[in-house]
């Protein structure tokens, strides 16, 4: 006689008399003993058994899994949380660092075809080209870590820097073509240059750091991971209500021959506690 069905009948009821506790154990006898008729005699008994409780097993498990997962979410979000505060207390930097760098290189390659225009009379310009569209955002990147920093003198040096670098390719272009115009275009080429390049310097100023958009999108597949076990979860519970009934169906159907329902109800109990 097991435990869980002894409580499944006993359960709401108070032992006044020894006869009503005999004619208990005789109701949860009779209903181990059809559902032992059940499980012997119908070929399909132990299988649907065997199913409801191993989806049981599973429907606890992503369960368990589903509630790891919350956990490992909010953990993340907190870590993303307190870094935004420590790198970026007042949210002055609210452009994404991905699209960010991704526009830098945009910009890079735009810095590299006017040095390339700028550089056309002189050889291995493709090489001179890069190297120039690399000073040109290393400058602005000095810049903006030093506008950020609150070191003015530091910032000074590099626009003075970029200035000069400006002058230096406008002179390249002119010594390279000859004539009034070709000179002021080589000017408007540098010009235009340092322009671009004070956009880099203000979109890396306004970028956030690495190490926050890496903590963000840790919290963002931790998110992922907790919605796909918490979809894995309520599919097992679903399997897991499907196979019970199955079985407790069945030792319903063979319980309702008998004709006593409360046979069938204690029956029921019983099978249930098997699962």
């Amino acid at each position: 006689m097991s435990g869980r069905g002894t409580r499944a009948l006993f359960s709401g009821v108070t032992l006044g008399t020894d006869g009503e506790a005999a004619t208990l154990a005789a109701r949860l006898r009779a209903a181990h003993e059809l559902v032992g008729r059940v499980l012997f005699g119908h070929k399909e008994a132990r299988s649907l058994l065997s199913e409801a409780s191993h989806r049981r097993v599973l429907a606890e498990q992503s369960a368990a899994a589903a509630d790891g997962a919350a956990t490992t979410a909010d953990m993340a979000r907190l870590r993303y949380e307190e870094l935004r505060h420590l790198v970026d207390p007042r949210a002055e930097r609210p452009l994404s660092f991905w699209m960010s760098l991704l526009l830098v290189v945009a910009i890079g390659a735009g810095l590299a075809g006017l040095a390339w225009i700028e550089l056309a009379a002189l050889p291995g310009r493709e090489v001179a080209a890069a190297a120039v569209a690399a000073a040109w955002i290393a400058g602005a990147w000095l810049a903006a870590a030093a506008h950020r920093e609150g070191r003015a003198g530091h910032a000074a040096v590099a626009w003075v820097a970029a200035v000069a670098l400006a002058g230096l390719l406008a002179t390249l272009h002119a010594v390279a073509a000859s004539g009034w115009g070709r000179s002021l275009a080589g000017l408007l080429w540098a010009v235009l240059s340092g322009a671009i390049a004070v956009t880099a310097a203000a979109l890396i100023a306004r970028a956030e750091p690495v190490a926050l958009a890496q903590a963000r999108g840790g919290w963002r597949r931790a998110q992922a991971l907790h919605a796909a076990a918490v979809r894995t979860s309520l599919a097992d519970a679903q399997s897991a209500a499907i196979a019970r009934e199955s079985w407790l169906c069945l030792v319903r159907s063979v319980a309702a021959g008998h004709g006593d329902e409360q046979l069938t109800r204690d029956a029921t109990d019983v099978a249930a506690d098997m699962v």
